[in-house]
């Protein structure tokens, strides 16, 4: 018989799940970005997913490059719209 102590066996448990964790979250959050042109997006969620600044993201929508929707107070942008505005930039610097 073996005489572990059993709150070393629960934390090591804990090690092995938290690991698990880890390694299927950076999967989780890719699959929840699996391009939805529907979607909309907070300014949040604009500045973390296209490591945007929010004083470029308000430069963007008071000169009318990127679409915006008022929803309340809320502001929101629709994901295919967003995709095409860097789409249109990145055809241009490659020409």
């Amino acid at each position: 018989m073996q005489n572990s102590n059993p709150f070393q066996d629960i934390a090591e448990r804990l090690d092995r799940i938290e690991s698990a964790i880890l390694v299927l979250k950076p999967e989780e959050k890719k699959a929840s970005i699996q391009n939805n042109p529907d979607e909309r997006l907070t300014r949040k969620e604009l500045k973390e997913q296209f490591k945007l600044s929010y004083p470029t993201i308000h430069n963007l929508m008071k000169s009318g490059a990127l679409p915006f929707e008022k929803v309340g107070r809320s502001t929101r942008f629709k994901r295919s719209d967003v995709e095409a505005y860097f789409s249109s930039k990145k055809s241009i610097h490659l020409n």
